[in-house]
């Protein structure tokens, strides 16, 4: 059986011909997670897809997915090879494959560089330390003047999830260091 998705509506009534199955899936649904899912349960049948755009995804995001297919011996189809020109199912498959792997080195190289230049110059690369100080009044905030987690995060300077985050943790309670 052929299966597919798009992410584009003007495409669905050409490709429903195509296909035995098509879905229309919203841009704001697809992602790296989305795509490994739609592989995993579709398995066991030929998956295809007009071109690389129609799943929404960069070659990067694809790569999860991707491997999973190279471990099952399995390829996705890709329908308009403009872009390949001659090359079989299997050749542009290893092509994208071979992308994404090479993507993902660069990406890692990229960071790894900037981390080295970031600690050079003496910034901490990463979130920002949140002070004890800050932790014990998020905490007070929460428990004895019974804020809400958004006054919370405005009060305090910090973002939502920190202060939900810090408001749930078990923090002893310092009276003495809040301001």
């Amino acid at each position: 059986m052929k299966v597919s998705y798009t992410i584009y509506p003007e495409r669905l009534n050409a490709l429903s011909g195509k296909y035995d199955s098509i879905s229309l899936i919203p841009i704001q649904e697809i992602s790296a997670r989305f795509f490994l899912e739609f592989i995993k349960n579709n398995s066991d049948n030929d998956i295809f897809f007009n071109s690389i755009s129609d799943t929404g995804l960069q070659v990067i995001q694809m790569l999860p997915a991707l491997e999973y297919l190279k471990k099952s011996e399995k390829i996705i189809y890709i329908e308009n090879q403009e872009l390949f020109l001659s090359l079989d199912y299997q050749r542009v498959f290893d092509f994208i494959y071979g992308l994404a792997i090479g993507e993902r080195m660069l990406l890692q190289i990229r960071t790894t560089e900037y981390m080295k230049m970031a600690r050079a110059n003496g910034v901490s690369p990463g979130r920002p330390s949140i002070s004890p100080l800050v932790k014990v009044k998020i905490k007070h905030l929460h428990t004895i003047e019974k804020r809400s987690i958004r006054e919370i995060a405005l009060i305090c300077g910090v973002s939502v999830g920190t202060a939900y985050k810090y408001a749930k943790k078990d923090t002893p309670s310092t009276s003495s260091l809040i301001c």
